[in-house]
């Protein structure tokens, strides 16, 4: 982007002024006007910041712009939105090309199986989700989905990918674009991590891009063009934004409308400030890693269940709890975790998190025995116990059981690189 000094951008704006004011004189009919906006790339309000003495240098647009990928990937028309769709409608393609309306049925077997993956306990549970009724009526349009709920249909659709579609020979060239937007995703949910990755975050959008544009022509929107722009924002900034955090303070926001009818907007501000303020005043609140409802260890009970207690208490342990918030979300007990080895990672069930001597965490973790790179096994006899240090823990995972004794890890391998 063209690196555009304040100035500029006030002579900009001061133009449209004048185009403004010749609207509204009559002189110009809106159609031009709104083309003139369109040319300039910024929409024109008598009050703007940018015509202030002030805030024009403190935004400093366009330099200052920063594109937020949630809404450009997996919110209302974002890019993951749109590769669902097509995806979906080639899977319903091939079974109507046999009968009539076997899509469907398709589509409804798809659900059953998503329903029998086993998701961390901080995801949204979404079993009344189905398919068919979120696909949209035009050939070229957007599933209609909530942002959380794409993420989750993206992790599921990437799954089934490796399950049916890749081992059959099917929908090849689909497959590839999807699974490239998957691995985008994967890397952009990481968090601070993506700042190590961001090479390979470029060469997979740029690879993505090309693959978007040659199989659905017709769904390139601007928000593909804006995906570009991710990476060299995310380096530029040193950090990777986006509008989730902002975003759940919907919910308690429309839970104050529904009674404050007349000073609904200071309403909002003043309980939500003071519920921040309280948030932030709160034991953990700027911890990486704190230890939700931390209680005393029954060593009695601690010790009756053997395993890891005397490393526990050789550690000098101190407290127990089931949830542990990390930089890379809310760990609960139960929860499928990967975490950092030596040699690369393991996975396994968590029993619980403890804080010993010095104020170090751990996850007491049942390591499971790995059968191929995603396959592990459930046997009890196979596993080990470990005390893993938080700082390993890569996240929780989606899984998918197999049969009585095994499991598939539904994860990107760029998580583990």
């Amino acid at each position: 982007m063209e690196e555009w000094t304040n100035e500029e951008v006030k002579e900009v704006f001061d133009e449209l002024a004048e185009e403004w004011l010749k609207h509204q004189r009559g002189e110009l009919s809106k159609t031009a006007f709104n083309k003139l906006q369109t040319h300039c790339g910024w929409n024109y309000a008598s009050g703007h910041s940018l015509l202030s003495s002030d805030m024009a240098a403190r935004a400093s647009l366009p330099q200052g712009v920063y594109y937020d990928w949630m809404h450009s990937l997996v919110s209302s028309g974002g890019v993951a939105q749109y590769s669902i769709s097509q995806l979906l409608r080639a899977i319903r393609s091939l079974s109507e090309e046999n009968e009539v309306g076997a899509g469907d049925a398709t589509l409804a077997l798809m659900d059953d199986m998503r329903n029998n993956m086993v998701w961390p306990k901080t995801s949204p549970k979404l079993r009344s989700l189905v398919l068919k009724e979120r696909m949209p009526k035009k050939p070229q349009g957007n599933v209609r989905m909530f942002a959380a709920e794409t993420l989750q249909i993206m992790v599921f659709l990437g799954l089934y990918c490796q399950m049916v579609l890749i081992p059959q020979g099917l929908l090849l060239p689909e497959v590839e674009c999807f699974v490239l937007m998957g691995r985008i995703l994967y890397l952009l949910r990481s968090g601070e991590a993506v700042l190590a990755k961001l090479d390979l975050l470029w060469q997979l959008i740029l690879e993505h891009h090309d693959k978007f544009v040659h199989l659905w022509p017709g769904c390139a929107k601007i928000k593909l063009h804006l995906l570009l722009h991710i990476p060299g924002l995310i380096n530029k900034f040193g950090v990777n934004l986006s509008c989730f955090a902002a975003e759940r303070k919907h919910k308690s926001s429309k839970r104050i409308a529904t009674f404050a009818f007349r000073t609904w907007c200071n309403t909002m501000l003043h309980r939500d400030l003071r519920a921040f303020l309280h948030r932030m005043a709160q034991p953990g609140a700027f911890q990486p890693y704190f230890m939700e409802g931390a209680a005393a260890i029954d060593w009695g009970s601690t010790f009756a269940a053997g395993g890891l207690a005397s490393d526990l208490q050789e550690l000098d342990a101190q407290e127990v709890c089931a949830a542990l918030k990390t930089p890379v979300g809310t760990l609960w007990k139960k929860d499928l975790v990967a975490f950092s080895v030596e040699l690369g990672f393991g996975v396994g069930f968590v029993n619980a998190f403890y804080k010993v001597r010095g104020g170090k965490i751990f996850a007491s973790v049942s390591v499971l025995a790995r059968v191929t790179e995603t396959v592990y096994d459930l046997n009890a006899d196979l596993s080990r116990l470990s005390l893993v240090q938080a700082q390993c823990l890569r996240g929780a995972f989606p899984y998918m059981p197999l049969d009585d004794n095994t499991i598939f890890l539904v994860a990107s391998g760029d998580c583990f690189a």
